[in-house]
């Protein structure tokens, strides 16, 4: 496995009863508490900008999008010829 090189630093200021805390789950799950906060706050990370990153349009262009599509497909045949193709050749 390759190592990744960890340069950077993080310094947070903790109650007890957050320290406790996360020292208790760490060791529920096995890891280093430095591990554990930092899986934590990468996955939190993850879905915060996740979130962020979501389409937002104006009302008028969301009506807009609804109908169209509320409308019926249009059958396209290179698309139906690839949907009804074998996966593979067989030779």
């Amino acid at each position: 496995m390759a190592t990744v090189e960890r340069g950077q630093r993080l310094n947070a200021r903790l109650t007890a009863q957050e320290d406790r805390l996360l020292r208790e789950a760490a060791a529920e799950l096995g890891k280093p508490v430095s591990r554990f906060v930092i899986e934590a706050g990468v996955e939190q990370a993850r879905e915060v900008l996740a979130d962020a990153r979501v389409l937002r349009i104006a009302d008028h262009a969301a009506a807009e999008f609804e109908a169209w599509l509320d409308e019926p497909a249009t059958e396209l045949p290179a698309a139906r010829q690839l949907a009804d193709a074998e996966p593979f050749e067989r030779t």
